[in-house]
């Protein structure tokens, strides 16, 4: 009487090694403290973002420096009340800071209005 054994060498162990077809094999898996790490590192460069942002925000409202007001009179026009601001700078900068800071769609002045001027 012949007794054969099962061998070892067949299909099962092969199958074992390689992963089966349509599987995802390629695709990256992550484990609990890898997505961890991930949303971590994540929030970290929106944070990093948020103060750069607030930084540069803070600078440019920092440059327009502290504001005086005048009240425009008859005859007075941006350029003529930007001279008077700020004899020594350019007056078209000048200008140009009036009507950001006063929320200007156009060069015309009312008497009476109220304008916010750099210093």
């Amino acid at each position: 009487m012949a007794v054969t054994f099962p061998t070892t060498s067949g299909s099962s162990s092969s199958s074992a090694r390689r992963p089966a077809r349509g599987t995802n094999a390629g695709r990256l898996r992550l484990t609990r403290r890898g997505r961890i790490v991930v949303i971590l590192g994540a929030l970290a460069l929106i944070l990093v973002a948020g103060f750069t942002v607030g930084r540069v925000s803070a600078s440019n409202a920092a440059s327009v420096g502290e504001v005086k007001t005048t009240v425009v009179q008859p005859g007075d026009t941006l350029w003529s009340i930007a001279e008077t601001a700020a004899p020594n700078r350019d007056p078209r900068a000048v200008v140009a800071t009036i009507e950001r800071l006063n929320h200007l769609s156009s060069a015309d002045l009312v008497p009476g209005m109220q304008l916010a001027l750099p210093s």
